[in-house]
């Protein structure tokens, strides 16, 4: 009992919510594990269910900070379309500019790198919202 409650009390884990505007947008539910791990799970929106490409990524946080979370990740997206498919490498930064740090913002450029043709990789900005449900 000793050992639950002395990690535990180290260790916090929280679900989240984002939504992520850009020309391919996505909506992600993501799962914070202590302070330096982020995993995200990603659904295309805006687009016909035919089309609906899946992501999944791991970000490891850069920052201790409360206000600033900057991260780097890896992660794939599959898509219908194969060509759609790609290796995901996510390089962003959340802020939380309120006194409950729930609720903030978030910019990420992300590289899809989709196979040996350099001409068909692209590189993905986005930015958008981020909601932490309460610990």
């Amino acid at each position: 009992m000793f050992l639950t409650i002395l990690f535990s009390r180290n260790l916090h884990a929280q679900f989240g919510f984002s939504y992520h505007e850009s020309a391919l947008p996505f909506v992600g539910i993501n799962y914070e594990a202590g302070n330096r791990l982020l995993t995200e799970f990603r659904l295309s929106t805006n687009i016909y269910l035919g089309d609906l490409a899946i992501e999944g990524i791991a970000a490891l946080k850069l920052g201790r900070s409360e206000e600033l979370d900057p991260y780097v990740g890896l992660g794939i997206r599959l898509a219908p379309d194969e060509d759609e498919s790609a290796i995901v490498i996510p390089v962003g930064i959340n802020v939380y500019p309120f006194p409950r740090k729930t609720f903030g913002f978030h910019l990420e450029f992300t590289p899809l790198i989709r196979g040996e043709d350099f001409g068909n990789n692209i590189i993905r900005g986005s930015w958008g919202v981020r909601y932490r449900f309460e610990k």
